[in-house]
């Protein structure tokens, strides 16, 4: 098997991350885009398999998305991303890491679990089909848990 390789995302990325099946395209609408906030794929073998958005508004960064093909999930990329986020915060002084996950999303609340994400909220009826939406975050000093 290849080597999981998490890296930034450059413009020339741009059109490979638009070309990730099931990728949500509205986070990334073109390619100088990449250039705010941070952006990071995963690849295994030259393929890309995962993509991760972030926001950095200068206080702290907001996960807004992070997607892993269908066929490369449970391979550990998804985890690769989110810990390379959390270098990301540490490497920008960024205090904090927030994000919102739906409540039925399972497996993506595991994974931030296991990362030292802690939940802190609930929006009710959050989501357009009545589901809520958990808020998490994760602090530096949560390494480790």
């Amino acid at each position: 098997m290849h080597e999981l390789i998490v890296r930034p995302a450059a413009a020339p990325d741009y059109e490979w991350i638009r070309a990730l099946p099931e990728f949500p395209h509205e986070d990334v609408t073109e390619a100088r885009a990449l250039t705010a906030g941070v952006h990071l794929l995963a690849e295994r073998g030259g393929e890309l398999i995962g993509a991760l958005t972030a926001s950095d508004n200068g206080d702290w960064l907001e996960l807004v998305h992070v997607h892993v093909a269908f066929s490369a999930r449970r391979t550990g990329a998804g985890r690769a991303l989110v810990l390379a986020l959390q270098a990301a915060a540490i490497e920008r002084a960024r205090p904090r890491i927030l994000l919102e996950v739906r409540q039925d999303n399972l497996s993506a609340i595991a994974l931030y679990s296991s990362l030292g994400f802690t939940q802190f909220h609930v929006r009710k009826h959050y989501y357009s089909d009545g589901m809520n939406a958990l808020e998490f975050e994760w602090l530096p000093t949560d390494r480790g848990k």
